[in-house]
């Protein structure tokens, strides 16, 4: 077979293809107006009455949840001083020689000495009489 053969064979296929899609097809005018006759079986009043009943119990539902959910503050602490003094199962392993020099801290001297004291009293000098 020829290669412009092949591609008229192929083109032939697609186009009875497509024609018997257009033919099980319904047109877009035909959906579109079928669309506008159908009628929603909610409308009015009884839609906001259906959706102010949703949301009134939506609220109770949730305020329920936020009601029994309320944490005891007991329950905080003592759950909060379990967690502040939690070991993991390593820790062992980070107890080396020298750990007292990481885990404390010296103790530096203040950067400015505290005159106050000579205020109350003042340093005599060698040639000052009292």
């Amino acid at each position: 077979m020829k290669p412009d053969k092949e591609n008229e064979d192929i083109r032939t296929l697609f186009q009875t293809a497509h024609k018997q899609y257009e033919a099980f097809v319904p047109s877009f005018r035909d959906t579109l107006a079928a669309s506008k006759r159908r009628q929603l079986p909610f409308t009015g009043r009884k839609a906001l009455l259906i959706a102010a009943s949703f949301t009134v119990i939506t609220v109770i539902f949730v305020r329920s949840i936020i009601d029994h959910h309320k944490p005891n503050p007991e329950t905080i602490t003592a759950e909060f001083s379990r967690l502040t003094h939690w070991r993991g199962p390593t820790d062992f392993l980070l107890k080396t020689p020298g750990l007292e020099l990481i885990e404390t801290m010296p103790a530096i001297p203040s950067a400015m000495p505290n005159y106050g004291n000579l205020e109350k009293n003042p340093i005599s000098s060698p040639g000052d009489v009292r």
